[in-house]
């Protein structure tokens, strides 16, 4: 026999503050009800209901019968309602009547619990996620350096022994191997930002020293003279979207893919980091400053005028640099655009 009570999914930095139902942005063809189902986020669902999906905290209510308010599960109901002039949505908890067990000497199984739907759909940026970095120029200047891949190769392989500069670190410790990809430059005043590394796989040390002696375990690439060796980054979890508390003033320097525009579901690259006030989870308004063919590309298009509507999710936010995602967008996103927080 097994009964569970299934919660909600929140982050617990969240403030959950009452505020007048005229600061919430109602989508006026909100559902009454929405059965979560396999495969939705909770981005998405806040979508069903509010025009600013990061707004989702304002209206949501734990039912007091939840325990541990902390993850939707498909086949949990929200329904909305209004309280005092307040809209709200409540969790309906999906309830398994309770079972009568026979005991005997068989065996038995037991049902696994679904798996929570995530805040955020990361299936666009997981490749960002494990892969990137986003590095300054002293970060990269202090990085350890490969200079020799042993037996004269001239690349490395898995299994393959290299010799590496600049290393501290003691026998059997597992570093990353990263290739600088390209070089960040400011869009408005040109200044050097950093770099982007890739990647490469992972090394052991075997004989520490200057050089130490070091064994390639996995590679997804061939490894260089000149590549870097670092300790394993923490990668972040991504939380549910929030709006910065303090203005923000940045700029698109890159695309993730090296493209020339980002779409919905692309990353992009800022000039602004988590020593700036941006961290992993805040939200972004785009404001494309580029012009084209002598006009700026917010103007009319086909005599009418056209309002660029683009948010940007933070992923991934290093010191200076971070890595955003374009969560909605009805016009291409360009280098040099603007980002700020968008209005609560």
């Amino acid at each position: 026999m097994r009964s569970y009570i299934i919660p909600v999914i929140v982050i617990a930095s969240l403030v959950f503050c009452t505020q007048a139902s005229a600061d919430v942005k109602l989508r006026p063809d909100h559902p009454a009800q929405y059965t979560v189902r396999k495969g939705d986020s909770l981005w998405k669902i806040a979508g069903r209901f509010l025009s600013n999906p990061w707004q989702w905290p304002k209206i949501w209510h734990v039912n007091p019968s939840i325990q541990n308010p902390n993850l939707i599960y498909p086949g949990d109901v929200l329904v909305f309602s209004m309280y005092k002039n307040q809209p709200e949505v409540t969790l309906v908890p999906l309830q398994h009547p309770l079972e009568t067990v026979v005991l005997s000497p068989t065996i038995r199984s037991t049902p696994i619990k679904p798996e929570p739907i995530p805040g955020f759909n990361v299936n666009s940026i997981y490749p960002f996620l494990s892969y990137s970095l986003l590095m300054s120029s002293n970060l990269l200047k202090d990085a350890s350096k490969v200079v020799q891949v042993e037996g004269h190769h001239l690349v490395g392989s898995p299994d393959t022994v290299i010799y590496v500069k600049g290393l501290t670190a003691t026998a059997g410790q597992v570093l990353a191997l990263y290739r600088v990809s390209r070089r960040l430059k400011d869009p408005v005043d040109g200044s050097y930002l950093g770099v982007e590394a890739v990647w490469l796989g992972n090394a052991k040390v075997i004989v520490p020293g200057n050089p130490a002696k070091v064994r390639i375990l996995y590679a997804v690439k061939e490894v260089d003279p000149g590549d870097r060796l670092v300790p394993p980054p923490a990668m972040p979890v991504p939380v549910f979207p929030y709006l910065p508390h303090a203005p923000i003033d940045a700029r698109v320097v890159a695309m993730g893919h090296g493209i020339g525009e980002a779409a919905t579901n692309s990353v992009v690259i800022l000039n602004r980091g988590v020593e700036d006030g941006l961290e992993n989870g805040a939200v972004l308004e785009v404001k494309n400053m580029a012009v084209s063919g002598g006009r700026n590309e917010n103007a009319k298009v086909d005599g009418l005028h056209r309002h660029s509507h683009i948010v940007l999710y933070i992923f991934h936010a290093f010191a200076h640099l971070s890595y955003a995602v374009v969560i909605q967008a009805n016009r291409p996103v360009k280098i040099g655009a603007e980002a700020f927080v968008p209005a609560a």
